[in-house]
C-alpha cells in the first residue's frame, strides 16, 4: 500500500489516518498485570510509565518498581515487608531517583505492632537525599527523619517527627 507514492500520499494526508493511530494507542490496556509464578506478578503501566514486580515468599512481601515518567530521571524501588512476631511486621524501602539515578538514595526503616491492650504503635525512619527549608531557603541535605505513631484502643492519636540533618 505504501509502495505507490500516490497512494502514500493520500494515505498520509488523509486526517482521519493519525485519528486512527490515536485509537489503536487508547486501545490497548493500562496497567496490565501477568502472573509470572507462584504468588508472583508483573504490571506494566504503560500510561504511568512505570513497571513492578511482586512476590511473596513465605510472610514476606517483595516489591520493585520502576519509574520511566520523565526522559532523563528514573526512579527504581525495592520494598520488603515481613511479619516478626504476631501483630508485628519490620520492613525497608531502597529508593534510587534523579537524573539517571545519579541523586544519593534514600532508604526508609518502618516497624508496626498492633496489640488490643496497647492500640498501635507506627514508626519510621527515612534518610537519604531530601530537600528541607521552604522557599528560597530549600536546600538539599541528608536529613534523618524519625516519625512515632501511636494510636491507643480508644482511636487517640498522638504523632512525634524529628529532623535532623546528617
Amino acid at each position: 500500500m505504501f509502495l505507490d507514492l500516490k497512494n502514500k500520499k493520500k494515505i498520509m494526508t488523509d486526517p482521519r489516518f493519525f485519528r486512527r493511530y490515536l485509537d489503536i494507542l487508547d486501545e490497548q490496556p493500562s496497567p496490565t498485570t501477568v502472573n509470572v509464578g507462584d504468588n508472583t506478578t508483573a504490571t506494566v503501566d504503560t500510561a504511568a510509565k512505570t513497571i513492578g514486580m511482586q512476590t511473596k515468599v513465605g510472610d514476606t512481601d517483595i516489591k520493585a518498581t520502576q519509574d520511566f515518567s520523565t526522559a532523563k530521571a528514573g526512579a527504581g524501588q525495592v520494598s520488603v515487608d515481613a511479619p516478626i512476631a504476631p501483630g508485628t511486621t519490620a520492613g525497608a524501602t531502597y529508593t534510587q531517583t534523579g537524573f539517571k539515578g545519579q541523586m544519593t538514595p534514600t532508604s526508609q526503616v518502618r516497624m508496626s505492632h498492633k496489640d488490643t491492650d496497647v492500640g498501635e504503635i507506627d514508626t519510621r525512619v527515612d534518610y537519604g537525599a531530601m530537600f528541607q527549608g521552604s522557599g528560597k531557603n530549600a536546600q538539599q541535605g541528608n536529613p534523618a527523619i524519625v516519625t512515632a505513631k501511636v494510636t491507643n484502643p480508644q482511636g487517640q492519636t498522638a504523632t512525634y517527627n524529628t529532623n535532623r540533618n546528617l
